[in-house]
């Protein structure tokens, strides 16, 4: 089973997966899409495992991105990271062990939609997550007030968040206002388990949730 995590910059995703690992006997694997899969050799090496609905999406992908406003290497680094995603999710697509996946293929509309260059399309986002309902995801969205989001953006700064021009304020507004839109859509379209984070993690609600309340 694949559970995936999603949610908006600073909405608490690792640090809930890591109190999760780190508080529990049941056996599940953690995967962090920025820590695997880091030479593109490896990447290579395992694109047969992508089926033709993946390079649908991944075409998809690669125009939406090609008509972004993005520097040329943070395009490369877009479509670099919507393979890896991929290729994750079909190497572990098939193994009876549970999977937590911090920000994996339900997270792409973040990637490719939020872009404070351009005004969100909501229907070409939407058509774009109805491509992702096809895939055997349970979906985990953690969700946070908008205020305490942003505090937390802004403390955390360019460390946390490389995509976010914090020299910047108003960018930084209109780019947690876009991932809130984005995040909306998921919800609306996907129908996710959602739990809010209201700052003290609460383990046990988060097991419920996730079916495990009794490990």
């Amino acid at each position: 089973m694949t559970i995936e995590f999603s949610g908006i910059p600073a909405s608490g995703k690792s640090t809930i997966i890591n109190t999760l690992k780190n508080n529990t006997n049941y056996k599940f694997n953690v995967f962090n899409i920025n820590d695997v899969l880091l030479f593109d050799i490896i990447l290579l090496l395992n694109l047969f495992r992508l089926k033709f609905d993946d390079y649908k999406i991944i075409k998809k992908s690669f125009d939406i991105v090609k008509n972004s406003k993005n520097s040329f290497f943070h395009k490369i680094n877009i479509m670099r990271n919507v393979i890896k995603k991929f290729v994750i999710y079909r190497i572990i697509e098939k193994k009876k062990d549970i999977y937590i996946i911090d920000e994996g293929i339900i997270h792409l509309p973040f990637i490719l939609f939020v872009d404070i260059n351009k005004k969100i399309n909501e229907n070409e986002v939407i058509d774009f997550i109805k491509l992702l309902k096809n895939y055997n995801i349970n979906l985990f969205v953690i969700d946070v007030e908008d205020k305490i989001l942003l505090d937390r953006v802004i403390k955390r700064g360019k460390k946390g968040h490389r995509r976010i021009d914090f020299d910047n304020i108003n960018n930084v507004k209109k780019f947690m206002k876009q991932s809130r839109v984005v995040l909306e859509l998921l919800k609306q379209e996907l129908n996710p388990i959602i739990y809010e984070n209201k700052g003290e993690i609460d383990l046990q609600k988060i097991k419920r949730l996730l079916g495990i309340e009794n490990v």
